[in-house]
C-alpha cells in the first residue's frame, strides 16, 4: 500500500482528499500547517507528498525546500496543490524542483491517475538498466557507488572527487575498503537490513579514508534497487566540513541537545526519542525547549528548518 502526505490549510479539502485517496486504496497522512507537515514526512517517509502552496504557517515552498536538503526526503516526489493557476506560478513551482502543479479546482480522479504516474515514474528510476546509470550518475552533486555483494561495482566522478578513488582502483574492492573500523559493523548491520526489507533506507553519518589515507566525514543514503536482474545497494554520500561544523554547534549545543535534535529531525516525539535515549519525557522536554530558545525558533519543525540552513543535520 503506497503511503501519501497530504498537506493543506483547508480542513474541507484535506479531508475530502484524504476520503479519496484512502477509498483508492492509499495509506494516507495529513497536516494542515507546513511544520507539521515536514515532521510527518520525515517521520512517515511517504512514497508521495502532495502540498498546497498558501499555506497558513509557512509556504509550501518552504516545504519543498526543506525536504529537498535532506538526504532522508529529498528523492520523494512531490505535487503542488495551489490556487495559484498563472503560467509564471506553475513554471516557478517545478523550477524550485516540484515533480508536478495541479491547480484547484482540480478532479479527484485526475489527482489519482497523477500520483499513479508520478509514483510510477519514480519506481521506474530506482529500477534502472545499465544504460541509464550513466545519466543518473552525472546528474547528480553527491558521490554516487553501487555495493553488491559488500563490494563496490560503480562509482560516478563526484566520488572521485570526494574519496579520490578513480574507477579502476576502487571497483570489486570491499567496502571495507573505505569505511572505517569503527563504524563498519553499523553499516554492515544496515545493509543486511535493507536487503531483508527490515528497512527501507540507510541514513547515516560515518568516516571514511580516502586514497591518500586522509579521513573525511560524509552523509550517507542508501537504498535498495534493481538493475538488470541484480539487486544493489545505490549509495549517496555528501561531505560535511567538520571544521566548520563543530564550531558553529559547539557554541550553542551541549552533546545531549545535539542527539535529541538529531532525533528530532528524523521525525521522533518525545517518547520515542526518551526511550531511545533512555532518559525521561519530561527531561526531553526541557532540552527540546532549550534548543528552541537557542535556536530561536518557535517548534519543532522550525528547528528543523534552522538546523537544515546551518548545516547542523
Amino acid at each position: 500500500m503506497k503511503k501519501i502526505a497530504v498537506i493543506d490549510d483547508d480542513l474541507d479539502l484535506l479531508d475530502n482528499i484524504s476520503y479519496f485517496l484512502k477509498a483508492k486504496g492509499f495509506d494516507v497522512i495529513t497536516a494542515n500547517d507546513g511544520y507539521i507537515g515536514i515532521q510527518k514526512v520525515l517521520h512517515d517517509k511517504p512514497d508521495l507528498v502532495l502540498c498546497d502552496i498558501m499555506l497558513s504557517e509557512i509556504t509550501g515552498y518552504s516545504v519543498l525546500d526543506t525536504l529537498a536538503q535532506i538526504p532522508s526526503t529529498t528523492n520523494i516526489p512531490f505535487i503542488f496543490l495551489s490556487a495559484k493557476a498563472e503560467s509564471k506560478d506553475i513554471r516557478l513551482g517545478l523550477q524550485l524542483g516540484a515533480d508536478d502543479y495541479i491547480t484547484k479546482p482540480f478532479n479527484m480522479n485526475d489527482l489519482v491517475m497523477t500520483i499513479e504516474k508520478r509514483i510510477e515514474r519514480f519506481q521506474s528510476i530506482i529500477s534502472v538498466s545499465e544504460n541509464e546509470i550513466y545519466y543518473a550518475f552525472n546528474n547528480t552533486q553527491n558521490g554516487i557507488f553501487l555495493i553488491k555483494d559488500l563490494r563496490i561495482t560503480q562509482i560516478n566522478r563526484k566520488f572521485t572527487e570526494i574519496t579520490e578513488y578513480e574507477t579502476n582502483d576502487i571497483v570489486n574492492i570491499p567496502v571495507t575498503e573505505i569505511i572505517l573500523q569503527e563504524f563498519r559493523a553499523i553499516i554492515f548491520e544496515k545493509i543486511e537490513r535493507v536487503f531483508l526489507g527490515a528497512i527501507s533506507i540507510i541514513d547515516t553519518k560515518i568516516k571514511i579514508r580516502t586514497k591518500s589515507n586522509h579521513i573525511k566525514s560524509v552523509l550517507l543514503y542508501a537504498f535498495k534497487r534493481h538493475i538488470k536482474k541484480d539487486e544493489v545497494l545505490w549509495c549517496s554520500i555528501v561531505e560535511v566540513n567538520e571544521g566548520n561544523k563543530r564550531e558553529s554547534i559547539s557554541i550553542n549545543f551541549t552533546n545531549r541537545e545535539k542527539e535529541i535534535l538529531k532525533l528530532v529531525s528524523k521525525g521522533l516525539n518525545n517518547i520515542e526519542i526518551g526511550d531511545k535515549l533512555c532518559i525521561s519525557r519530561r527531561t526531553v522536554d526541557k532540552h527540546r525547549e532549550t534548543l528552541l530558545h537557542k535556536s530561536n525558533t518557535k517548534n519543532a519543525a522550525e528547528l528543523i528548518m534552522f538546523s537544515v540552513k546551518n548545516g547542523l543535520i
